[in-house]
């Protein structure tokens, strides 16, 4: 009996040995293998990218898109700004096996064209809206010349001649109006041509201002609003209401402030008292008496005004010292009065309530005169 259990123990002890070592170790068998993986596709226009799963023996699954915002849906679906992203998908399941897999996708979505328009942005849309017939599209430079001599894309506009034919375009950035209130536009033409341009789309009702071009080929055109509004959409018009016909140019569509308005310089002027009109259209300087006020022939200093555009005057200088501090002039004649009944006088000062008189007498009888203030 005793050598029955010894030979029992002996034969316990062999199975157990050989339940140990007599098979390999399999643990690797007891999971499916894992493949990560992802395809996608992109909407270039708005930047929405569809993730499309295709990964194997997965039920979880981690993405990172590489701009710090993560998923865990089975096909994500995510809006990216500009750029360049690394995306990493994990695959595991319940088991604990796992799988990565990465991707790099870049985003480029089209900028909407906004102020200022150079018509060479990489990544810019310049899908202009055409409308009466009207046809558009970019082009290179065809005459680098005048006001445009760079070798660069330009818009190409072609008019088949009716009126109000024309585009436009809805701006990325509205056009504010409340500082700058003017657009300049390179424009080729070879024939002489009145260009329109018209802001719409806005806080306050639409406007529009016009340019006239010379024919010339290129050359600037500057658009002087009034309003001080914004606005969405620029529209331009080749002749408006006419009906010229034919191909025309446009680049460097900017914002500026308003340009000073040129002064006018005289074209008459009369001395002589049959029709006196000193306008200053020359120096008269050596023809004044100075009697205690100084008197000078210059250029206008403020002539961005309504009342008096000139671009020469004359200049009273009163030092004050005398109380009737005056400069004269002796006309060839006398001043009648019958024909015209008073005497017209355009007068600057940058004091208020500046009094102004002025004295006619006869040379030779100075008790012959008159006073008006």
């Amino acid at each position: 009996m005793k050598n029955f259990f010894k030979i029992a123990k002996n034969l316990f002890i062999l199975v157990l040995v050989l339940s140990l070592t007599g098979c390999e170790d399999n643990d690797n068998n007891n999971f499916p293998i894992i493949e990560a993986g992802f395809t996608h596709t992109i909407n270039q226009d708005t930047g929405t990218v569809t993730f499309i799963n295709i990964s194997t023996q997965a039920t979880n699954y981690i993405w990172d898109f590489g701009d710090e915002t993560n998923s865990t849906l089975i096909n994500p679906v995510k809006t990216y700004p500009n750029g360049t992203y690394t995306v990493v998908l994990k695959a595991s399941n319940v088991a604990g096996a796992s799988d990565t897999f990465e991707d790099i996708i870049t985003i480029s979505i089209p900028e909407i064209a906004t102020l200022p328009i150079s018509f060479d942005g990489q990544n810019t849309s310049y899908d202009a809206v055409t409308f009466g017939g009207t046809s558009f599209g970019i082009v290179a430079n065809p005459d680098p010349s005048g006001t445009n001599t760079l070798a660069s894309n330009v818009g190409e506009i072609t008019n088949i001649g009716v009126p109000f034919e024309g585009f436009y375009f809805d701006l990325g950035e509205d056009i504010n109006l409340t500082t700058e209130k003017s657009i300049s536009i390179n424009f080729w033409s070879n024939t002489p041509v009145s260009v329109l341009v018209k802001l719409e789309e806005g806080t306050a009702a639409a406007t529009e201002a016009s340019a006239s071009h010379g024919g010339t080929g290129w050359e600037t055109l500057v658009f002087n609003f009034s309003a001080s509004a914004s606005y969405s959409r620029l529209t331009i018009f080749v002749d408006g209401p006419g009906t010229t016909a034919g191909t025309f140019y446009i680049d460097d569509i900017i914002q500026i402030e308003t340009p000073a308005l040129p002064c006018e310089a005289e074209t008459s002027e009369s001395y002589s008292a049959a029709d006196l009109n000193m306008t200053f259209l020359t120096d008269p300087s050596a023809d004044f008496i100075s009697d205690g006020a100084g008197f000078s022939w210059v250029n206008n200093p403020d002539f961005e005004n309504d009342v008096n555009k000139s671009c020469k005057v004359a200049q009273v200088v009163k030092s004050g010292q005398f109380p009737w501090d005056n400069n004269q002039y002796d006309l060839d004649g006398k001043l009648d009065f019958n024909a015209n009944t008073g005497l017209k006088i355009k007068v600057w000062s940058g004091r208020a309530n500046t009094e102004v008189r002025l004295k006619l007498e006869e040379i030779g009888n100075p008790a012959n005169n008159v006073e008006k203030f």
